[in-house]
């Protein structure tokens, strides 16, 4: 269950990434904000140590996947709304006679 809900946030993160920018710097983008949001949950094991004392320890786990999933939502709730808006650059694309 752990698995569903920590790898099961992948696609729609690498989906939202890629749409999040235009056609030009898209795949700059997303590699720099993919990149980047390895940097937090790389510190993984100091965030559990700052749990000692304060809670179980089988309980610190799943508070820091409940704070990820919190703020990857917030995160999406920030960005701009992608719906309508069309992502094409269209200036890179050759125009036929």
């Amino acid at each position: 269950m752990i698995g569903v809900f920590t790898v099961g946030t992948f696609g729609p993160i690498a989906a939202y990434l890629t749409e999040r920018f235009p056609a030009s710097i898209r795949s700059t983008g997303y590699g720099v904000g993919y990149s980047l949001a390895l940097i937090a949950p790389a510190f993984y094991q100091f965030y559990l140590r700052q749990f000692d004392g304060a809670m179980p320890s089988h309980l610190a786990p799943a508070v820091l996947i409940a704070l990820a999933g919190a703020l990857i939502a917030f995160g999406g709730f920030l960005g701009p709304e992608t719906r309508d808006v069309d992502m094409a650059d269209d200036s890179t694309i050759p125009k036929l006679a």
